[in-house]
């Protein structure tokens, strides 16, 4: 049944008539109103109990919740679902045990007998979608498959990340939908001071952990890599992967803006390891990027960043180099925005392998 309610109904505080540990009972007469977060051990309604569609964050746990028989549960409405305000949802969360059971349906449960239930959620036109790049961990920023607007979502909206291999899944919420800060730049071209014939410059960026470059008895100022980006780009950082123990302990990254101009040194590390490392380069109209390498810094390398006995002419072993930044010109894709980042990395898009075009996930 449906009931029109007087705009001057007078609503209890359900969560101040209930306490933890008892059956708690809307009776037939009552108007209640979940307007904070509640715990009871089981809930009938006989009256009329309504979900706060203002108020973000709450949830109700439960061991069982019957509405019988007149009884009446109103979360959201065709004119204000859950959802429509940022931030709100309607979380019941059926608990496995109940002190006191129902006496005809036990416990865990959610029902209703001759009664009725109106649960109305903001529309969705897809609940889930892909990553169209891969987010590495500390992301929080997700490139995504389809439009998030298209798709219904919206700020305030709780997201889930699942891998389906290895990581850790994670919830979030969305505190943004908007251009992307940076995006991960199309290389054209990788050279080097020196690489060995098996170990070329290209496999820095080839987009595989597994292969690498090695500058392997290059003399002492020929350890440096350049990559040329696809086009002209406002770059804001550089990602190295490097292996140990032939890492970079120091070295500095240059870039040339256009043809003809000297580099420019932007950043020193000086405390480099093995692994991924990124690094700050806030320039615009950039055409390539260069690393060059402190030969005296390689001396003595070993792993975790202890002394060990790794000679500097061993060189160096990259596995990857990835720029980001913003194609000059090109409007930068919607992202949505978490509050906190990923922990893991989760895979996205689309790889080809031997001629063969595989969507990731």
């Amino acid at each position: 049944r449906l009931q029109l309610l007087p705009a001057d109904t007078v609503w209890k505080n359900a969560s101040a008539q209930c306490s933890p540990d008892e059956v708690c009972v809307v009776p037939s007469e009552d108007r209640w109103l979940i307007s904070s977060s509640m715990t009871v051990d089981g809930l009938e309604v006989r009256g009329i109990l309504k979900w706060d569609d203002t108020v973000p964050g709450i949830t109700l746990s439960v061991a069982w919740l019957l509405v019988a028989e007149g009884g009446l549960l109103l979360i959201g409405s065709s004119r204000e679902p859950i959802g429509l305000n940022p931030g709100v949802t309607a979380t019941i969360h059926i608990r496995q045990h109940a002190v006191h059971r129902h006496p005809i349906y036990g416990d865990r449960f959610l029902s209703g007998e001759g009664s009725t239930m109106r649960i109305v959620g903001l529309p969705r036109a897809r609940t889930w979608t892909l990553l169209s790049r891969t987010a590495v961990a500390g992301s929080s920023e997700l490139f995504l498959k389809h439009e998030p607007e298209a798709m219904g979502w919206n700020v305030g909206d709780e997201v889930g990340v699942a891998t389906t291999s290895l990581g850790d899944s994670t919830r979030h919420r969305i505190v943004a939908i908007r251009p992307a800060t940076d995006e991960r730049l199309a290389l054209a071209a990788a050279s080097a001071g020196r690489e060995e014939v098996h170990m070329p410059a290209s496999h820095a960026i080839d987009g595989n952990l597994g292969s690498l470059w090695s500058s392997y008895l290059g003399a002492a100022d020929q350890h440096w890599l350049q990559v040329d980006l696809q086009d002209e780009c406002n770059v804001t950082r550089v990602r190295y992967h490097f292996q140990e123990p032939r890492y970079a302990p120091e070295y500095r990254v240059e870039v040339l803006t256009s043809e003809g101009e000297p580099w420019e040194a932007v950043a020193n590390v000086t405390d480099g390891l093995g692994g991924w490392r990124e690094v700050e380069v806030n320039r615009d109209f950039v055409r390539s990027i260069r690393m060059v390498v402190s030969y005296s810094s390689m001396w003595n390398r070993g792993y975790r960043g202890e002394r060990g006995s790794e000679p500097a002419w061993s060189g160096l072993w990259l596995n990857e180099a990835e720029v980001y930044g913003r194609t000059v010109g090109r409007t930068m894709p919607t992202v949505i925005v978490l509050d906190t980042p990923v922990r893991a990395d989760h895979m996205g898009g689309v790889k080809e392998v031997e001629g063969h075009h595989f969507e990731m996930a």
